[in-house]
Parts: structure tokens; C-alpha cells; sequence
């Protein structure tokens, strides 16, 4: 059985700007209470001895800090984590970094209310497009294999809340208007199990350690 769990950022500079389409902003960092949200989770972690055989992480440097801080309290060789640009945030192109106020027009609206999830920034990604490079992610790296096998192996992703509800979309195979009916905010758990009778859903968007 695999048991899977997704675990958003802390926050970052690029989350503190309400009105930013961040997209990817790879290289925003955490702000000092992302660190925080980071160095909760990883005590929570440890107080309940949740133990990774793997971990992977976004390249963008916010998820990979937050990664790196949750391993300093699980003893978890940051070393070992592996890096993965596929685990990225959706790319918004030529908007990234525009306000969304100036971008998010009526006529824009109603483009992305009919082309959804398939619509995209010039120069961007569709929500589609990032739920298969997910998917590619997912199965390169041989983790249905796992879920399929007699073992049993943790592993912990750190990444990005869109880039996640458009894998839990397809993984779950639920309706693309439902990715803005929930909320994965910072340094929450999503955790799911997967075996031989398919996608079993534990938690999403658990965030108790931040209210401790």
C-alpha cells in the first residue's frame, strides 16, 4: 500500500500580495511565518512518528525549504530528498507576477469559465496540461507499483496548491469546478492511501498543527 502525503509550502513573499498571479515565483521565499508553519509541521510530524521511506520536493525554493526545515525535526536526510521540477506550480506565463485585478477581466472570466480546465495564460499552462505532467511524475516514478505491492511505503511530497488539487482531480476523477470549492492553504496535509481497491482520501487541507 502506498500512503501519500501532500504537504503545501509554507507561506511565501509571493503569497503576502494578495492581488500577484505568483504562479510558479520560483524563487520567492518564505516569509519568517512560512518558516514557522514549517517548523510546526515538522514537530507535528514527529510527535505522531510519521516516518518517509521517500520525500520529494517542488525546485521551487519555497517548497524545498519548507521540505528541508520538516526534515530537520524528523531526522530525515535533507540530502535525500529528491528534486523535482515536474511538482512545480501552474506556469501563468506572460501574467506571472501581474495584478490580478488588471489581468481577471469580464471577458477573461468568460473565457475561462467556457475553456476550463483547458484554458491557459499566453505562455503558460492549462490546468489540464499540469495534472498530466503530474501524472507522468506520478508513474515514472513507479509509485502505482507501490500501492499495488505486499509493502508498505510512506511517502511525502512538498508542493504547490494548485499544481495538487489538479492531481487530486485526476487521481479522484472529480468535476474541474470543484478545484475552487476547497482550499489547501499553507503547510496543510492531504494524505491518501492507495491499493489494491484504488484511492482512499484520509485528510485535506489539515492544518491543526497551526492552531497548536
Amino acid at each position: 500500500m502506498l500512503d501519500l502525503y501532500l504537504f503545501r509550502h509554507g507561506e511565501c513573499e509571493a503569497n503576502t500580495h494578495s492581488d500577484m498571479i505568483g504562479g510558479q515565483t520560483n524563487e520567492s521565499p518564505l516569509t519568517a511565518l512560512g518558516e514557522t508553519q514549517a517548523r510546526a509541521l515538522g514537530i507535528r510530524l514527529f510527535n505522531e512518528r510519521i516516518r518517509f521511506d521517500r520525500i520529494f520536493s517542488s525546485s521551487a525554493v519555497r517548497a524545498l525549504d519548507t521540505a528541508r526545515i520538516v526534515c530537520n525535526h524528523i531526522a530525515f536526510n535533507k540530502k535525500m530528498i529528491a528534486v523535482c521540477a515536474d511538482l512545480l506550480e501552474l506556469n501563468q506565463g506572460d501574467w506571472q507576477g501581474d495584478k490580478r485585478s488588471d489581468r481577471y477581466t469580464v471577458a477573461c472570466l468568460k473565457e475561462m469559465n467556457i475553456l476550463h480546465p483547458d484554458f491557459s495564460a499566453p505562455g503558460g499552462e492549462s490546468q489540464r496540461e499540469v495534472e498530466h505532467r503530474m501524472f507522468r511524475w506520478f508513474f515514472r516514478h513507479g509509485l502505482p507499483e507501490v500501492g499495488l505491492g505486499k509493502n508498505k511505503e510512506t511517502i511525502g511530497i512538498f508542493g504547490h496548491g494548485m499544481a495538487f488539487k489538479c492531481f487530486l482531480r485526476g487521481i479522484l476523477n472529480f468535476s474541474p469546478v470543484m478545484t475552487y470549492k476547497f482550499d489547501l492553504d499553507n503547510t496543510s496535509i492531504t494524505r491518501l492511501t492507495f491499493g489494491r481497491e484504488g484511492w482512499r482520501v484520509k485528510t485535506v487541507n489539515d492544518t491543526a498543527h497551526l492552531h497548536l
